[in-house]
């Protein structure tokens, strides 16, 4: 049985890991960091497509496509059909992705291989998913009205990452959980509508007892966030 510092060692490993997207100065250097963080967030959410790439590197739709099937090419990530995705597709890790992955983070990897990829996620949960990296992701690159840099959290854990944390636990699973700028930790929950606060209460009542003690019970809602992602 962990105890409740062993959970937040295991929070601040994941926190650690920079997901912030910085341009290099060339080519190069660009490509490189996408590819890192393309593959960094395949294998953390599971998923990855081109709107969330196309928002997060600023670039054009055929742009975050001939990067997507670039990686590939290079076997890193494979490509799975869905009409669940805005794109009509979604982008999964490979073995040799989520190898990668565990070389940049020094954080063992989870994969599940099958003969067909399209298996490999749940098809249901796609949107939820994308929404799910958005989030995460919007909050660690949000600039002020000014461009000042301020970030909302400095790090997360996606809800995959939690999940196996809290494998062998029946409390409800939140959809990630973040650290503040302050090293405040709160756990993130994502709905399709904003529940009334009886249920947002009821809701949070089932959450693990680790999470309620490392976040002093403090959530943070989003809602309506189809329109972000060009649904």
């Amino acid at each position: 049985m962990q105890n409740d510092n062993d959970y937040t060692h295991q929070y601040a490993r994941y926190f650690d890991i920079n997901m912030r997207y910085n341009p290099g100065a060339n080519n190069y250097q660009k490509g490189m960091k996408r590819t890192a963080l393309t593959v960094l967030i395949a294998v953390r959410f599971s998923v990855t497509a081109p709107v969330i790439i196309r928002w997060l590197c600023n670039i054009s739709q055929p742009q975050a496509l001939n990067h997507l099937n670039k990686l590939v090419d290079e076997k890193l990530l494979t490509m799975a059909p869905t009409h669940r995705s805005p794109d009509g597709r979604v982008y999964i890790p490979t073995y040799s992705g989520a190898k990668y992955a565990q070389e940049q983070t020094s954080i063992d990897t989870y994969f599940r291989s099958k003969s067909n990829p399209a298996l490999q996620v749940n098809h249901n949960h796609i949107m939820h998913d994308l929404m799910n990296t958005f989030v995460a992701l919007r909050g660690l690159h949000n600039h002020t009205s000014d461009g000042v840099y301020r970030p909302l959290w400095t790090g997360f854990l996606s809800e995959p990452e939690f999940k196996r944390l809290y494998n062998q636990s029946s409390a409800r699973i939140v959809d990630g959980v973040a650290v503040l700028p302050d090293r405040t930790v709160v756990a993130i929950e994502i709905k399709t509508h904003l529940k009334v606060n009886r249920h947002v209460r009821l809701y949070c009542s089932n959450t693990s007892p680790h999470l309620k003690q490392a976040t002093t019970n403090r959530y943070l809602y989003f809602h309506n966030l189809r329109k972000y992602l060009k649904i």
